[in-house]
Parts: C-alpha cells; sequence; structure tokens
C-alpha cells in the first residue's frame, strides 16, 4: 500500500493484483471516501511510484465528484494540469490557507499594503502562485499560503466565482507581476 497526499488529505492505494487499485481518500485520520480506480497508465509498472502517483490522482478527481467539497481541501499543480499529489506530507508552517483565510475576511473596501514578508518575496512567489478555494471563492495564492493581489487582477482580494478565472488572474499575474 502507499500514501499520497494533496493538501491536507491522505490518499491511500492498493494494488490488488487483478488490474486494479483500492483506494480512500481521508483528512485527518477520518476516511471520506473510498473507491476501485482502474490502471489509469500504461507502460509502467503497476506496482510502480508513478503508477501509484496517477492512481492517487485519479482516486481524487472521482472523490471530488462524489464528495461536496473535497477538492477544496486538495491542492492543485502550479499550472493548473490537475491534482498536486505529493509522496509526503506536506511540511506545517505558520503560514498556510487560515493565514490566508484570515486575510481574505477583510472587508473589500479596507485597502491593505503588503507585509513586509509580501514585499520581499513578491518576485520570488510571482512564478509560485497555485489556485485554492478559500470560503467560497477561487483565490491565487502564493507558495506561502498568501492571498496574491495585483493592481487589476483580484485588487481587492474578494476572488473569483470559477476556477478558471482565478487561473486566468493568476497567468497574468505571473506574466506581468503586482502591476497586472
Amino acid at each position: 500500500m502507499a500514501k499520497r497526499y494533496s493538501g491536507n488529505l491522505q490518499i491511500n492505494v492498493a494494488y490488488d493484483n487483478r488490474n486494479f487499485y483500492r483506494t480512500s481518500v481521508g483528512r485527518a485520520g477520518k476516511s471520506l471516501w473510498q473507491g476501485t480506480v482502474g490502471p489509469v497508465v500504461r507502460g509502467i509498472a503497476s506496482d510502480s511510484p508513478q503508477a501509484y502517483d496517477e492512481v492517487a490522482s485519479a482516486a481524487l478527481s472521482f472523490a471530488d465528484q462524489e464528495v461536496r467539497g473535497l477538492g477544496d481541501a486538495a491542492e492543485y499543480n502550479e499550472d493548473g494540469s490537475g491534482w498536486l499529489i505529493r509522496r509526503t506530507p506536506r511540511a506545517r508552517s505558520v503560514t498556510t490557507a487560515s493565514h490566508a483565510t484570515r486575510k481574505a475576511r477583510t472587508a473589500p473596501s479596507q485597502k491593505m499594503s503588503p507585509s513586509f514578508h509580501e514585499r520581499q518575496t513578491s518576485h520570488a512567489t510571482r512564478s509560485k502562485i497555485t489556485i485554492r478555494k478559500i470560503e467560497g471563492r477561487w483565490q491565487p495564492v502564493s507558495a506561502s499560503g498568501i492571498i496574491v493581489r495585483g493592481a487589476i487582477y483580484n485588487a481587492d482580494g474578494t476572488g473569483y466565482r470559477t476556477r478558471q478565472g482565478a487561473e486566468e488572474a493568476a497567468s497574468m499575474i505571473r506574466k506581468l507581476g503586482r502591476s497586472a
């Protein structure tokens, strides 16, 4: 059995020797979804780490369709190509999504100046912008979990209704920086 991680979700994958994988998705020790997934990649060994990564991604997609809000707890690839699957749990830090959530609760009419940390890391995090759903809205978020605001895109920090809108904004912020 292999364990994979995405956000604060744990995906368990076990190959059953009949060319299928038994999978489960859970959070904080609680199982949220279970299912069987067929092979997703041809040309690689059924019990290779890459196969387990692909099956974990597929299991997360099925779970997201069946369990409401499950995808909000997962991480996405920076390029927007799908779920970010890790082989080890993400290291906990002081600046997590809860930090970004606190900033999101600020009224849109209030202007927040960038913190010292944001000013120092704006160039470094510009290319590491991901998309997360925070309090029901899709937000471009830096690698350190801070909601990214540009001069035009997401200027008020309210986020976007659709993931596609947030991805487009994040793409422009990556290209143009804070002037976007």
